[in-house]
């Protein structure tokens, strides 16, 4: 008869799997990075989850894939000025009711705490070499009646980059 000894079995500790944190950051950077080129709103709701992932989608990669299809494609002065996001109302006299006055320039609280939300996020997004404001700025400036040749070579410059990154 053969040497034959019974198979012993080993126990094994629980393994304690966990799904999205068990990652390393890097791929979870890389992760966030495709959906925030697909979806704003997507990497919003990922910020909102836990603060390691708020964290991780606040790198510069995330705000270099983010894409900008919500956002208007108008120039993007309110980077640097506050002025066409001033209300016009109108005074009205306190010694009559029914009297108008002159027009008066105002902040709406509300409205720039959302604009200044805005101005960050884009500053960011550029800031992180984001090829979609970089083309929209590149274009604005390029074609814009003040501009002159030192802007519109940095303009150039801009959609170069742009170009390259795809």
């Amino acid at each position: 008869m053969a040497n034959s000894s019974p198979l012993k079995r080993i126990k094994m500790a629980p393994i304690k799997v966990e799904t999205f944190s068990s990652l390393p950051s890097d791929l979870l950077t890389r992760i966030f990075g495709k959906v925030a080129s697909h979806s704003l709103e997507d990497i919003v709701h990922v910020k909102l989850t836990c603060k390691d992932f708020l964290q991780i989608a606040k790198t510069d990669y995330v705000y270099e894939q983010v894409s900008l299809d919500k956002f208007a494609l108008g120039p993007l002065e309110c980077v640097t000025d506050a002025k066409p996001f001033l209300h016009r109302v109108r005074a009205v006299h306190s010694d009559s009711e029914n009297v108008d006055g002159p027009d008066v320039d105002y902040l709406d609280p509300e409205r720039m705490y959302k604009i200044n939300r805005q101005v960050y996020f884009l500053q960011r997004c550029r800031g992180s070499g984001n090829p979609e404001v970089l083309y929209r700025e590149g274009v604005v400036n390029y074609f814009r009646e003040s501009s002159g040749p030192t802007m519109q070579q940095k303009a150039l410059e801009n959609l170069k980059i742009a170009a390259m990154k795809g």
